[in-house]
């Protein structure tokens, strides 16, 4: 089915066959998207020793805002986790009963406050 008149002949000074060249392509990209995602990801897990800080960037209290979910008419109240000044995460309120229940006091300092998260409506 193929014509010899249409098939071109690879350069001799080319010896990477096309197969071979899709191989390493994907590899490549594979690679620099895995390398794209680590700096985060170590950020996110790295523990220090001796370190008295949380290393888990989202749980410092300083990294968490609580607000209201306008999606319905319940006005769900939310915890949104931000990382660089981008939201990147959003939980329930654990200071809510429509989120936890029992929901934690008033009273509970934030520092252990940002480490409890409740549950979303599917909406949230």
């Amino acid at each position: 089915m193929t014509d010899n008149t249409t098939i071109k002949d690879q350069p001799a000074e080319c010896n990477l066959s096309r197969r071979e060249f899709l191989k390493a392509s994907a590899a490549a990209g594979g690679t620099a998207a895995f390398l794209g995602v680590v700096p985060w990801a170590s950020n996110a897990l790295a523990a220090e020793e001796g370190s008295e800080e949380l290393t888990y960037q989202l749980a410092r209290p300083e990294n968490v805002i609580y607000s209201v979910c306008l999606n319905c008419h319940t006005a769900c109240t939310i915890k949104t986790k931000i990382l660089d000044g981008v939201a990147v995460k959003v939980d329930g309120n654990p200071y809510s009963p429509m989120n936890v229940w029992p929901h934690i006091p008033e009273e509970t300092p934030l520092a252990y406050a940002a480490l409890v998260d409740g549950k979303l409506c599917p909406k949230g």
